[in-house]
């Protein structure tokens, strides 16, 4: 497969500087990994003499792009279930927010009709007290006359 150097150990074996294998990191041109706060370059293993046991760059054999496509895909594959999952989720979530929205407009609606019903009484109640009051006001009137 491969194995990981530090980014210092593939500047010596390939005799380049930094600034180049940063170069060649950003372009694309070596492979990388980082874990935690490290990146490693990815040494892809060869048949190659133990004299010359690193690949220069771009020099893959067909058995190294093998390994990568294989790792490309078992990336996609992960990939894909996650998806998979997020969509569930997704569908989940929106599904208990539409009972939760017509819950609350059930509510409200439940509230506004509770609303109309006290302002209807009220009206009755004030149209009672107003008439009663009115013909008090009659009876007082016609006593002082």
């Amino acid at each position: 497969m491969f194995e990981k150097i530090t980014i210092k150990e593939y500047c010596e074996r390939e005799n380049v500087s930094r600034t180049t294998a940063d170069n060649r990191i950003k372009s694309g041109k070596i492979d990388t990994i980082k874990e935690g706060r490290n990146r490693f370059v990815k040494i892809y293993n060869s048949s190659k003499s133990k004299n010359n046991n690193t690949l220069k760059t771009g020099d893959r054999t067909p058995l190294q792009n093998i390994d990568y496509i294989n790792e490309l895909k078992t990336i996609i594959k992960d990939q894909k279930k996650e998806l998979k999952l997020l969509r569930k989720e997704l569908k989940s979530t929106t599904n208990l927010l539409l009972k939760e929205k017509n819950t609350s407009i059930d509510i409200l609606k439940q509230y506004i009709g509770e609303i109309k019903q006290l302002s209807n009484q009220s009206t009755n109640n004030d149209i009672t007290v107003s008439s009663k009051q009115s013909k008090k006001q009659k009876k007082h009137r016609s006593k002082k006359s």
